[in-house]
């Protein structure tokens, strides 16, 4: 992003405006056989008076404006697989792009807002397994984001439930794929980690 003050002064912008978006979809969902649906969906976002924040000429002030404005559109697609009655699969990928420009008399460049991946990938398998068990895996993906740079990374999750009347136990175990890894910069934020849960539905 082009702001890069070292010391500003921020004031709140009194002619702010609420952000705006003008958002189109199109979408199908299928059944082919009883065991699978899959959905499609097309979407165009249009942004109106999105964030900036803008020098006020001749002092050492910042103010927030809408000095930004762009456009996004992507595709997602969706299903499950009841591979069998114990065990179903679930998927999705998204494809999104997003371009963000100054408007007209704006300078400071916000084309970054949101940072978002360009691909997502998520699959989850579920299991019922005898004595009340529940065994579950998700794996995830996600694409290079591009402002700050981060890089693309794997991962998945893992759960161990049983179940009795109105109890639940549970061990879940995320982002094993490595010890930690990284969502936003360069450096790793996110550590594998092992929790319990005991939850009572009443």
């Amino acid at each position: 992003m082009g702001l890069r003050p070292n010391t500003v002064n921020i004031d709140g912008g009194p002619n702010f405006k609420a952000e705006s978006v003008i958002a189109y979809e199109l979408g199908y969902r299928v059944q082919p056989v009883s065991s699978v649906s899959l959905s499609l969906a097309m979407f165009y976002n249009k942004y109106y008076d999105l964030y900036s924040v803008e020098a006020l000429p001749g002092t050492s002030t910042y103010q927030t404006q809408n000095g930004t404005e762009g456009y996004s559109d992507g595709v997602e697609l969706s299903g499950t697989y009841q591979i069998l009655p114990t065990w179903r699969l679930r998927g999705g990928y998204t494809y999104f792009f997003k371009k963000l420009e100054n408007k007209p008399g704006h300078v400071y460049d916000f084309s970054a807002l949101g940072n978002d991946p360009n691909h997502v990938f998520l699959l989850q398998s579920m299991v019922d397994l005898p004595a009340n068990f529940q065994f579950d895996i998700t794996v995830h993906f996600s694409g290079k984001r591009p402002d700050p740079y981060t890089s693309d990374y794997f991962t998945f999750d893992s759960r161990l439930a049983w179940t009795y009347k109105y109890l639940e136990v549970s061990v879940t175990g995320q982002n094993l794929w490595q010890a930690e890894h990284i969502e936003l910069g360069k450096q790793p934020q996110i550590p594998r980690g092992v929790y319990a849960k005991l939850t009572c539905r009443l």
